[in-house]
Parts: C-alpha cells; sequence; structure tokens
C-alpha cells in the first residue's frame, strides 16, 4: 500500500512541510522498526521514497514523488533537509560510499536506532559538499559551546583575585 505525505504535489512552495513531515516520521524512530528514506537523482529526475519497517516485517511506504534535480533542489530542498536531519536525529555515520560501476556516488547517513537515509546518484563534488554543509554546521554548534565554557569558572576566578587584591591593599594600608 503506497502512502504520499503530501496531498498535493511537491514543489519548491512546500519544501519546509515536507522537510518537517519526513523529520516527524524520524522523530518516531525505535528500536522496534527501522526507517528508510532513500532519495534517487537518476536523469535529472528525483525519486524519493521513505518507508518504516518493523520487525515482524510490515512496510509502510511513502513514496513516488518526484522531483526536477536542479540548482533549487540542491539548495532549496536537499541541504536542508540534511543540516535539519543532522541536527534533529542522533546521527552515528555519515559518509560517502561509492556503490555503483558509474562515477556517482550515494551520501549517507545512519542513525543511533540504525534508521538510513541515502542520497543515491550524486557527483562526488556535491557528496563531499553535504558533509561538509554538515561538519561546518556541527562545527559551528561547538564554537558557541566552547566559547560558553569555563565562563562561570573564570568569572569566578577574577572575582576571588579583585577580592584578594582589595585585602591585600587594606592590609598594606594598615601596616
Amino acid at each position: 500500500m503506497d502512502n504520499h505525505l503530501m496531498d498535493k504535489k511537491l514543489n519548491e512552495d512546500c519544501f519546509d512541510e515536507y522537510i518537517e513531515k519526513i523529520l516527524n516520521i524520524f522523530r518516531l524512530s525505535s528500536k522496534e522498526s527501522s526507517i528508510l528514506l532513500d532519495i534517487k537523482i537518476q536523469n535529472y529526475q528525483v525519486t524519493i521514497d521513505l518507508s518504516i519497517v518493523n520487525q515482524a516485517g510490515k512496510k509502510e511506504e511513502f513514496n513516488d514523488v518526484i522531483l526536477n534535480c536542479d540548482t533549487v533542489f540542491y539548495q532549496k530542498f536537499l541541504i536542508p533537509l540534511v543540516v535539519k536531519m543532522d541536527s534533529t536525529v542522533e546521527i552515528k555515520t555519515k559518509d560517502v560510499v561509492h556503490l555503483s560501476e558509474n562515477e556517482l556516488v550515494t551520501f549517507r547517513m545512519i542513525t543511533e536506532n540504525n534508521d538510513l537515509f541515502t542520497v543515491d546518484g550524486l557527483s562526488l563534488e556535491d557528496a563531499n559538499h553535504l558533509l561538509d554543509v554538515v561538519k561546518e554546521e556541527k562545527e559551528d554548534k561547538k564554537l558557541i559551546v566552547s566559547n560558553n565554557e569555563g565562563t562561570g569558572n573564570a568569572c569566578a576566578l577574577i572575582l576571588m583575585l579583585s577580592i584578594l587584591m582589595g585585602v591585600l591593599a587594606v592590609i598594606i594600608r594598615c601596616m
């Protein structure tokens, strides 16, 4: 049985809504089922298949979403999807693999519950760009966190040194 995540044709106007629906499915992830999101790029067309398979083998599919593979798809859909997926879902593995005999590669992300998100049919350059975008996102977050680490300790140290200097100044004056 095929289902659709969207009741309307997927286009640039509803990319954000579609991405949120995908993320909502991944938020339901558990050890009892596997979520498989496969985005295939072939002949300048994009096919998106999403399925949920439980331990008994029952499969619920959401598929046949077809888009044109163009700059708008990459900039407004694929990159935001990858970034939001990485920041929303606990990702354990992000990599680029070469699975076919041609020059195209697969970008993949595997979650802690062994859910799989793949983008097949990318150039090596596009796949590495997706990896770089995700790494940059993480590094920006780490920089923010590391800039805040120890701030309380540094302020406390400065306060203690100021008090100590004040006490020493009072002692020296009294002598």
